[in-house]
């Protein structure tokens, strides 16, 4: 790959990246991504402006999902009437692998990530919001390297337009 990024989760805009592929093979989960966004401050980003990657590899070495939690909701008629009422819930370990697998039926979408303070052994960790079509979970996992790797950028960000900052 032309471009390499390691252990640089923070310089990238996950907000709308899709998630093409999810694989997990042995202590690796491997992620390819689409519409991911280089900021400027990521080391393979030589341009002024956030830049759209076309689809990257991200590897996640000696991963382990620390959780999963499932998004609370409310659905309400067109008179404000509740209709249906999901509390948040958190699922079980042996769940895990399953609930990427079925996420993984459909393209799913990345809301956005949150990087997490290290774990006592020095794992680094994050949280992910995951739109899985069916159902909006986060995801929280550490790992001990981020490797993201691609060929191409497709333009800059959407959101470096200038009709995006004049709203912002």
């Amino acid at each position: 790959m032309k471009f390499v990024a390691i252990d640089e989760i923070n310089h990238f805009e996950y907000h709308d990246a899709v998630i093409k592929k999810m694989e997990i093979i042995e202590d690796k989960m491997t992620w390819i991504v689409s519409e991911l966004n280089a900021t400027i401050q990521n080391s393979q980003n030589s341009f002024i402006e956030d830049m759209c990657i076309n689809e990257c590899e991200i590897i996640f070495d000696h991963y382990k999902i620390e959780e999963i939690i499932f998004s609370a909701y409310k659905i309400f008629d067109s008179n404000q009437n509740l209709i249906e009422s999901v509390d948040a819930r958190t699922a079980d370990f042996e769940d895990y692998i399953g609930i990427i697998e079925d996420t993984m039926k459909n393209s799913c979408r990345i809301v956005g990530m949150i990087e997490m303070p290290e774990t006592s052994d020095g794992r680094k960790k994050a949280c992910f919001g995951i739109d899985g079509n069916r159902d909006y979970f986060d995801i929280t996992f550490s790992f001990t390297k981020f490797t993201a790797r691609w060929n191409e950028y497709n333009g800059k960000a959407w959101y470096e337009d200038k009709i995006w900052k004049e709203k912002a």
